[in-house]
């Protein structure tokens, strides 16, 4: 990226699903947010702070090293395990899952970023809107 070009957040989406130790991801979807329901408006500098900033927006601790990049849809995407109320689980709560001892959720983000060029309008962009 050269230094006139900023990443920004095109879309992004957060589903829950129960999460079955044994069967894996089991019932109904559910949406939690996406950038139709919260944007996010903001330019960043690397890859990791947009990414992050999913994670701060809804209180998920973010590693980088949690996150895959889906070539095929051109998309990163991770997931973690929460509780019902989209809350990060202990390391107890997970073995308590594993027991059959607690119901947990797989949270599931999925997001798409792009590059834009930042740079001031020209005098003819300008001239052309004046004369609407």
């Amino acid at each position: 990226m050269n230094a006139n070009e900023k990443i920004y957040i095109k879309a992004y989406n957060i589903y829950v699903v129960e999460d079955n130790f044994t069967d894996g991801e089991t019932g109904d979807y559910i949406l939690i947010a996406d950038n139709n329901y919260q944007p996010i408006r903001a330019q960043f500098n690397t890859i990791d702070d947009a990414l992050k900033a999913v994670c701060d927006e809804f209180n998920l601790s973010f590693k980088v090293h949690d996150w895959e990049y889906d070539e095929y849809n051109g998309n990163f995407i991770f997931s973690i395990l929460v509780d019902k109320n989209v809350n990060e689980v202990s390391s107890d709560d997970i073995e308590a899952w594993e027991q059959g001892k607690k119901k947990l959720f797989s949270c599931n983000v999925t997001v798409t970023l792009g590059v834009c060029n930042i740079r001031n309008l020209l005098a003819d962009e300008i001239k052309s809107w004046e004369n609407q």
